[in-house]
């Protein structure tokens, strides 16, 4: 059975500092992570409602993905991401002039609340429990020693805009399960070597962004054979179209 007092608990510490702006200053002037990831739920919850008043979004997404809620029964957090979902997509998102920001931070606390919560909105039906997700018919049979690399751009559209998060999400997941796979600065990758050949590399786009013509694009490819089995590139924002030509001019060098 859900606790209700305790769900409340925890939304009014997220929402606390929101319409605060005086105790949000306070409460964001000196951050300590370390400190922050040993707090209760509440303290943490309160820290990221004021985070999230002030505009911080990278020290929301640092600390979310620091915080480890596994000490809340998992349907307190079913129905914690449910009601969190609810109420900032209701009531604040559709008035605030940073909702593409505001959505991206909150969608990153619904998952590390329940991801299952976060899959049942995309689908539309009924949330997944937990043990459905995590006993995937294939899930044994993922090898726990691939190896690769991934190079992604540091910064969403270039020096002095906000940082991307793309590359670290995708590296530190596929390293949580175990993989040997770095992340690189995306201006390493034309001059890439390595003395033995790895499984996989996933290059971003923006690898290919205002390059020489596609026979030159062509050539690095091939050269990357040399060192990786299979080649991925990754278009984060694929709705734009930007690449789709390009990307079917090489997709004989994309394994």
């Amino acid at each position: 059975m859900v606790n209700q007092e305790k769900i409340s608990s925890y939304m009014n510490s997220l929402l606390y500092s929101v319409s605060r702006p005086r105790i949000c200053e306070v409460v964001t002037s000196s951050l300590d992570f370390d400190g922050l990831s040993k707090a209760d739920t509440e303290a943490n919850l309160l820290t990221l409602g004021a985070l999230l008043a002030t505009g911080k979004f990278n020290e929301f997404a640092q600390l979310t993905q620091q915080l480890d809620f596994s000490n809340i029964p998992p349907d307190d957090r079913s129905y914690l991401a449910n009601t969190i979902f609810t109420v900032f997509s209701d009531c604040i998102l559709a008035k605030s002039e940073a909702s593409s920001d505001i959505s991206g931070a909150i969608l990153q606390l619904l998952i590390a609340l329940s991801p299952e919560v976060v899959l049942a909105h995309k689908l539309k039906c009924e949330p997944l429990k937990q043990n459905e997700l995590i006993e995937l018919d294939y899930a044994q049979n993922i090898n726990a020693s691939v190896t690769g690399n991934v190079f992604f751009r540091e910064f969403q559209f270039g020096p002095g805009s906000r940082k991307c998060e793309f590359g670290y999400r995708i590296q530190s997941s596929l390293a949580s399960n175990g993989w040997d796979v770095p992340l690189l600065p995306l201006q390493d990758l034309l001059h890439y070597s390595s003395p033995y050949q790895k499984d996989f590399v996933l290059i971003d786009i923006l690898a290919f962004w205002q390059m020489p013509p596609l026979d030159y694009i062509c050539r690095i490819l091939s050269q990357l054979k040399r060192y990786f089995r299979k080649i991925i590139i990754i278009e984060p924002d694929p709705w734009t179209g930007l690449y789709d030509d390009m990307l079917r001019a090489v997709s004989d060098h994309i394994h």
